[in-house]
Parts: structure tokens; sequence; C-alpha cells
């Protein structure tokens, strides 16, 4: 027994004419018939009687006509409910923040958020990609923006964009060494940082492709410690494009004309988590929602 038999059961019940109850149900007459026919051998009873004025209910179909309806009341009711849990959740998220919360247009994912999912309270929680993979494996966090990749497989990411990363020189520094080769660019003094951040990784790389080592005079992996130290002359860093011109139009430092590094940036949560519903509602929100450019 089918639904789309009942559906054709009621439908010819009401009209009690098998071309109308074909036409309100968008089948032709044959396909009606041959549904009842196969619901009345299914159920081993006569629904209808068939007469040349029309299609008439027997005792037997009267009595289930009553049953039919519920069970498709029940079959609406259960896609609703389907329906109401993708839209309306309910619930709390932790959200790992590694950047500043204005390149990561936070207003507008809460704003959609808000608007989309009222019943989700959203905690933004400030840390660093390195301890991204730790916060999520603890429960610190259920989400987390990072930049770079993931080699975890417990890891799941979801790629947004990508950053564009450049070798920023403080204002004394800066004049005859902005284009100045890598090689003499790694004898100044460098802000870099012991920890595992996706910028240096990504210059480590180039450094090592040309056998070259730079000079560290402080360690610091905090973008706002990285542009305090920068604008303050104390040695040339890594940076957000974005971060570093501000910078250049404060008149505190200088782009290196080398070339820049692309970072990738990815919102992560545990593999085995992804389909939770408010963590795979944020990620839909993140990922496909046109308002939220990152």
């Amino acid at each position: 027994m089918e639904l789309y038999q009942i559906t054709s059961f009621i439908a010819v019940a009401d009209a009690l004419n098998l071309t109308r109850a074909a036409r309100e149900t968008n089948q032709s007459p044959s396909a009606v018939s041959t549904q009842i026919k196969a619901l009345e051998t299914h159920l081993n009873l006569r629904l209808f009687k068939r007469t040349h004025r029309g299609m008439h209910l027997t005792q037997e179909g009267t009595a289930l006509l009553v049953a039919a309806k519920k069970l498709i009341q029940a079959s609406q009711d259960l896609e609703q409910t389907a329906l109401d849990l993708q839209t309306n959740l309910s619930g709390s998220l932790n959200i790992g923040i590694n950047t500043d919360p204005g390149f990561l247009n936070i207003s507008d994912i809460s704003r959609t958020m808000a608007h989309t999912m009222p019943g989700i309270r959203l905690s933004f929680i400030e840390t660093q990609t390195y301890a991204t993979a730790r916060m999520l494996m603890t429960r610190q966090i259920d989400v987390g923006f990072h930049f770079g990749d993931f080699k975890d497989p417990h890891i799941c990411s979801f790629p947004l964009s990508r950053v564009m990363v450049r070798v920023v020189l403080p204002a004394n520094l800066a004049r005859a060494n902005e284009a100045a080769p890598l090689g003499r660019l790694v004898n100044l003094p460098w802000v870099w940082t012991r920890h595992c951040c996706p910028f240096h990784m990504a210059f480590q790389k180039v450094l090592d492709q040309q056998n070259l080592t730079l000079t560290p005079v402080a360690d610091a992996v905090d973008e706002n410690i990285v542009r305090e130290l920068v604008k303050s002359g104390t040695g040339v860093a890594l940076m957000r494009e974005d971060q570093a011109l501000e910078l250049v139009k404060q008149g505190t430092a200088t782009l290196w004309q080398g070339p820049g590094i692309q970072i990738p940036l990815s919102l992560a949560c545990l593999e085995n988590r992804k389909q939770e519903k408010p963590i795979a509602a944020f990620a839909r929100a993140i990922t496909h929602n046109g308002p939220i450019k990152i």
C-alpha cells in the first residue's frame, strides 16, 4: 500500500467521479483506476461501486475513508515537522574567531543567523588558528574560523575565501629595503613566531626553497600585537594585506615589493559533528548565503 494510492482513493471518494479525481491529482483516469484497483486488492475489500453515473463508496470504503484522511494528514504533519526542525532550530553555538570581527563580517553573520535561525544563541570566542583543532576536540568551540589547511581527518573544513598576506616593513626600515631581494631582507630584524601560524609556515617554505634564514627579534602571533610591533619599528612582519595597507595609509609602514602569499580562510568543525543541526545550519549560512561575503 502506497501513499499515492491513498491520495487517489480520497480524491475519488470526494469527487465521486474518476475523471474529476484524475484532474485534481494531475493524473490520467486510467492511472487513478489502476491505483484504486491495486488498493482494493491489497486491502481485500471493495471500496467503490462503479455505475454509469459515477463512483459510489461502499460501506467498507466509507469506513476506511476517515482512516485514510488521518493517514494523509499524519504524512503532511511529518513533513512539516521535518521542515520546522530545519528552520526553527534551537540551542547554542560557540564560534572561534581567529582574526578581527570586522574582517569576518561578524555583524552580518549575526544578523543573518538572528533572522534565519533565531533559536540559536551565538557565542564568539577569540582563538588562534594553531589552537582551533584543540579547542574543537575539547568542545571549547563548536566551529572555528582558521587560516591554512588542516590535515587532521577528524576535522572538516568549509572553504570560504583566500587571503593575501604581505611582507611589511616598518617606516624606519623601509628606505632602501622595500625593493630589496629576499636574500637581503632576511638580514633585517623580524617579528616572527614559534607557533604554527599558517602565514609564517607558508613563508618559511619560501625561505627553505632558497636556503635562507631570517633573524627574529620578537615572538608574536596575535595580529594586534604584530601590528603594534611594526608601527613601533621593531621589525619586518607578515600581515594580511588589508591590515598592512592601513599602516601604509598611516605612514608607519611600507609593503615589500616582492610577491605576497595567498592563504585559505575556512570554517572548521569536527568531522563527526558536521551533521549536528546548529553546526550544519551555521555552515550553510556562512558558505551559501549571498549577503555574507568574506
